[in-house]
């Protein structure tokens, strides 16, 4: 019967299907470190270090205030860090489990709006060099607008955005956007957002009192829990390669061994132009509260009477759940093996060969 002498042949495909899959199954790895989104972090690294990020704006209608938490899942010390905002300042906590849940917390608030003009040149905020300055309290966000939006980044990690609007006093418009990712995402060339802090752009139209001189915003960054509080030049993001060029106050307990930080660009954009910006940073020890004034002024723009300035503050933690997880052994990973490569490739080639051989025997006898 021909379908009795067409068994072998299916004995040949049967064959070829096994050993093919032989050759696949030897083949088959995702290589060491594999970048999947292309943000120059390792897919593995990603996986272990995701987080589960939640967060919202109060009230419902007309919201006045936002909170967004960021939780560890699975770490050797899993942490967790809550931010809040009301009225210009920002509210960050740190939890971690290992050292039994709060661990420190620090406060970065908008506190006043100058315009600086450096009389001798010397590149240094002097305060009679400060020709205006305006507070920046309650009132000024009085006229507060805010939303907030979640999306899925390339890898299909959650990314909560929060976007702030406020008239800050006539003629000067505020605009932030606030970032926070579930994994790491990549915001530019240089800079990726560690699922570890929250990347705030600040927008900043501005119209001059004093025409010609530079716009600046002073910020205070303080905490009450006795933390010791360092100005650097290198933030950790710069450091580890996640930013460049990036200043920090990063904010220590010793209590409860933690590190949390505030850090901004050494750069902004002036009417779409990059230039350095002008630090001054005064400590105080002596108050019931540490921390330091910032006074940050901003390149000048293209016109003497109106600017209009992008810069990007970041609040964060230095994560005890992510230092842990890199600590730990890379989980196994299939890698492909060049020499069961070759040999399945001999077993298949050898496993047809036999199968059409007996075939033709088979063929010849049974004529």
């Amino acid at each position: 019967m021909a379908f009795g002498r067409d068994r072998p042949w299916g004995s040949a495909v049967l064959a070829m299907a096994t050993a093919s899959f032989l050759v696949l199954a030897s083949s088959v790895a995702r290589a060491d470190g594999g970048d999947a989104d292309g943000d120059l972090v390792p897919d593995d690294i990603e996986d272990r270090t995701e987080r589960t990020v939640d967060g919202g704006v109060l009230p419902a209608i007309a919201p006045r205030n936002l909170f967004l938490s960021s939780n560890s899942v699975g770490a050797p010390a899993d942490d967790r860090f809550r931010l809040t905002y009301e009225q210009g300042a920002f509210d960050l906590t740190y939890f971690r489990e290992d050292t039994g849940g709060y661990a420190g917390s620090f406060t970065a608030k908008f506190d006043r709006l100058f315009e600086w003009a450096d009389a001798d040149g010397n590149g240094l905020i002097l305060d009679d060099e400060i020709v205006s300055d305006w507070s920046l309290g309650g009132s000024a966000f009085e006229n507060l607008t805010m939303s907030h939006r979640e999306a899925t980044s390339a890898d299909g990690g959650f990314v909560h955005t929060f976007e702030l609007r406020s008239t800050w006093r006539p003629g000067t418009d505020a605009f932030l956007v606030l970032t926070a990712a579930q994994r790491f995402l990549r915001l530019g060339p240089d800079r990726i957002l560690t699922p570890m802090e929250v990347k705030m752009d600040l927008h900043l139209n501005h119209t001059f009192e004093v025409p010609g001189s530079r716009v600046g915003i002073a910020l205070r960054v303080e905490s009450s829990d006795e933390s010791a509080m360092d100005f650097e030049h290198d933030s950790w993001d710069a450091r580890r390669g996640f930013s460049s060029d990036e200043s920090w106050i990063n904010i220590t307990s010793g209590a409860r061994p933690s590190t949390m930080f505030f850090s901004w660009a050494n750069n902004a954009t002036a009417d779409g132009v990059e230039g350095p910006l002008v630090v001054r940073s005064t400590h105080w020890s002596e108050l019931p509260e540490e921390g330091y004034e910032l006074l940050l002024a901003f390149p000048e723009g293209l016109d003497a009477d109106l600017v209009r300035i992008v810069h990007d503050p970041t609040l964060g933690v230095v994560s005890a759940a992510y230092e842990g997880i890199l600590l730990l052994p890379p989980p196994p990973d299939l890698q492909g093996d060049a020499l069961l490569y070759g040999v399945s490739l001999v077993a298949m080639a050898a496993l047809v060969g036999t199968t059409v051989l007996l075939a033709g025997r088979r063929r010849r006898k049974g004529e």
